[in-house]
């Protein structure tokens, strides 16, 4: 296997190794290996509209995890989705499965195969579509730096190229008094993962920035699907009508990204008492025990004025997010579908950093507009850590209610929305 790794300058090289192995421009057949989690696949979805635009005629496919698959359905800018139940890889079942991406591309055989997670896990199944050549971002830019070494081609944009996409939000900072120490290993685990500080998006364009795909689009094509619409309307239908529908995501796909219980049921009486809006409690698998949580924090009188979603899978989870006037969320999967929504949001971080994972949508690129989102960090020595369990978590707690309330009352008034 040959292997190039290409500098900060050398983009229009880099198309040129690919057209000479290719024989051809452009290429005629691109695979996206995103497998997961649900906020980075939606952070992908950027990736896949730049590639349509500027490849109109290249057919494009995308392999993803099976449990995300249906974010993907009918999507616009995708000729294939093809899903892989990746989550026990290491095992001899989870080999087999692998396998099975061979076989779903034994006769569409990509031209190039597009790397944007950054795992072994993800560059072994670029390998196994077969394509004639894996890209990849250098090994600074992914999670798992020596990774990159089943890429045929990595390059590593320059920082300051990928800069004239980038949300311009000034997260609004908490100091906390809380007594945490930096730690060697959080800090450079933290700037391995996030080179230059870029955002989750713009390292996945960083893939089309080699491919001289370049200026991007920052668009997010959401499934819409007619029955999730239905019985998510019947829900609210049920709810006061002309107040604004204030979703509360109460879990998070980490431990450390939970904002606690009290929190939010403080939270939920502040909207109740001051008649802001119908709070609803948006939850998912699992985390019907945090729901319960909260509400065993309320009164009567303010579960009254409350809602609990009911379970929802994908589908019905995106019609609740489009149908809500703000969700207040950790960072995690259900915030960023919201961005993608266009659903304002007021964004909780932690253990994670806005600059890097925050709202990202459109009028980050549109000067003079106002924000539909809003953010809280935490102003921590050990953060932002990027870790999933902590014995001296102190981040999510440090947010306090009256802070989040004061946000949200930002986001729900358009003629106060935090400028960018």
């Amino acid at each position: 296997m040959i292997r190039a790794a290409l500098d900060d300058s050398s983009a229009p090289l880099f198309r040129k190794m690919l057209a000479a192995r290719l024989g051809y421009w452009p290429p005629r057949h691109v695979v996206i290996v995103r497998l997961s989690a649900l906020g980075d696949v939606v952070h992908t979805l950027p990736l896949a509209a730049t590639l349509r635009r500027y490849f109109p005629a290249t057919r494009l496919s995308w392999v993803v995890q099976g449990s995300l698959a249906p974010l993907l359905t009918d999507n616009p800018d995708l000729d294939r989705v093809v899903p892989v139940d990746l989550r026990t890889w290491k095992s001899a079942r989870g080999l087999s499965r692998a396998w099975a991406v061979r076989d779903a591309f034994r006769r569409d055989r990509p031209d190039l195969a597009l790397d944007a997670q950054g795992l072994f896990k993800s560059a072994a199944v670029a390998r196994l579509t077969r394509a004639r050549v894996c890209v990849g971002l250098a090994r600074q830019l992914r999670r798992e730096p020596l990774s990159s070494c089943l890429s045929s081609l990595t390059i590593s944009p320059p920082a300051a190229e990928l800069q004239i996409v980038r949300p311009r939000l000034a997260p609004l900072t908490v100091p906390c008094d809380g007594e945490a120490e930096a730690r060697e290993d959080t800090a450079s685990g933290a700037s391995t993962r996030y080179l230059h500080g870029l955002h989750s998006v713009q390292r996945h364009l960083a893939l089309a920035w080699g491919l001289g795909a370049w200026p991007p689009m920052i668009t997010y094509a959401l499934p819409r699907d007619a029955a999730a619409e239905a019985a998510i309307d019947t829900f609210l239908g049920s709810l006061a009508g002309a107040e604004a529908r204030v979703g509360i995501n109460v879990g998070g796909a980490w431990p450390t990204k939970i904002w606690p219980p009290a929190a939010v049921a403080r939270v939920i009486e502040e909207i109740v008492e001051r008649r802001l809006g119908v709070p609803v409690l948006v939850w998912g698998p699992k985390e019907r025990p945090l729901v319960d949580a909260v509400l065993a924090g309320v009164t009567r009188a303010v579960r009254r004025g409350a809602a609990v979603a009911p379970a929802t899978n994908l589908a019905e989870l995106i019609a609740l997010l489009r149908r809500l006037d703000v969700l207040i969320s950790g960072d995690t999967g259900p915030l960023h579908l919201a961005v993608a929504a266009g659903t304002p949001t007021v964004g909780l971080f932690g253990p994670t950093a806005a600059r890097t994972s925050g709202p990202f949508d459109d009028s980050c690129r549109t000067p003079g507009r106002r924000s539909r989102h809003r953010t809280i960090s935490v102003d921590l020595p050990c953060g932002p850590c990027y870790r999933r369990d902590c014995d001296r978590w102190i981040c999510m707690p440090a947010i306090s209610p009256e802070l989040v309330v004061a946000e949200l009352r930002a986001a729900l008034d358009r003629s106060d929305t935090q400028a960018i």
